[in-house]
């Protein structure tokens, strides 16, 4: 076999041969490196979005996928509130509050709302509420003292009708208070419930702070005047809405008449009407109940009625006070303020 001659490279040769080398060695670098952005790329997929910054692979963090922006909720539609259409002067009143039992929002007033007033009877909400509170056993009977009677005869009181000696239940008490407004019982509930008047009054009082009452004051238990004894329409809404909370209470107030158990002096019990439920006017209405209350009248109070009534599914509340009357005019100005206010009650 012949050998092939050796042949001398030249310097020339060897540069060209070297640089062909680094071409080919650049060029394969380039690939490779094209195929592993490839290969990443692949990999990472949604996760990982690619930029190139300065000639460098930077791999970022995931964009947060958008949320929607929250649909703001409506505000609701504000309920529509029974109105009254009434000219003051349509009112024989000096002052008057009427308010939807619903929310107790005011719907109708007349006069300022915390002018000094005299409650005349309507202070026996108060006595009885606080004398529930103190005697949940209304079948106790009570022995009425003598000695209670000649003060009340000499400022001409009405009276429920006990005889003194008499032994009446609890429950006669509260009645006899609230519906003829008898002083009798009133006094009697007092006595039975704290000892004497003067420490029952001084419940009342605690009653009325705690009832957020801060322009009352009373001064004894059945409302004869004083001047010491006073309230506002504003103060006497927070006890007559106080007293319709109390079951018994309320159901009391709204009893058109009742009969005691027999007593001693009353063989068949003693018979009683509500002062505001039987009175003649209200036979001819016929767009609202009268549900209950409690009057009063004194010469400086004039006549005064707290009540609640019902016109269509809703309960309203109304003090009136200061109705003034002369002796040719007997009329039942209260109950008759009271029809007018209650039958100007428009209902949404």
């Amino acid at each position: 076999m012949q050998k092939r001659p050796n042949r001398k490279i030249s310097l020339k040769e060897r540069r060209r041969r070297r640089r062909n080398r680094r071409i080919t060695l650049l060029a394969v670098t380039a690939i490779c490196v094209v195929a592993l952005s490839a290969m990443v790329w692949k990999w990472s997929g949604p996760i990982l979005e690619k930029t190139q910054v300065s000639g460098i692979l930077v791999m970022n963090s995931p964009t947060a996928t958008p949320q929607p922006t929250p649909t703001a909720t409506p505000e609701p539609t504000p309920e529509p509130s029974p109105t009254v259409s009434l000219d003051a002067g349509a009112l024989q009143s000096g002052h008057a509050l009427l308010v939807w039992g619903k929310d107790k929002s005011i719907v109708w007033s007349k006069g300022e709302l915390n002018e000094r007033v005299w409650p005349a009877s309507i202070t026996k909400i108060m006595t009885a509420l606080v004398a529930l509170e103190n005697q949940p056993d209304l079948t106790r009977t009570f022995d009425m003292p003598y000695e209670i009677y000649q003060p009340l005869f000499d400022e001409n009181a009405s009276m429920a009708g006990f005889w003194a000696g008499e032994s009446p239940t609890i429950q006669d008490l509260l009645y006899g208070t609230m519906l003829p407004s008898g002083a009798d019982a009133a006094v009697a509930l007092a006595i039975a419930s704290a000892g004497s008047e003067d420490a029952f009054v001084q419940m009342m009082n605690e009653k009325a702070a705690a009832l957020g009452m801060e322009n009352t004051h009373f001064s004894n238990v059945w409302g004869i005047h004083a001047e010491d004894h006073y309230s506002t329409v504003q103060d006497l809404m927070l006890l007559l809405q106080a007293a319709v909370q109390n079951p018994t209470l309320k159901e009391i107030m709204s009893t058109a008449t009742y009969t005691t158990q027999p007593l001693a002096a009353h063989e068949t019990g003693v018979a009683m009407k509500h002062s505001a439920l039987t009175n003649p006017l209200l036979e001819q209405i016929t767009d609202f109940t009268l549900e209950g209350g409690k009057t009063g009248f004194t010469d400086q109070a004039g006549l005064c009625l707290a009540s609640f009534a019902q016109k269509g599914d809703e309960e309203f509340l109304l003090v009136t006070t200061g109705a003034m009357v002369t002796l040719d005019n007997m009329q039942p100005l209260h109950v008759q303020d009271a029809i007018t206010v209650y039958s100007s009650i428009v209902l949404p």
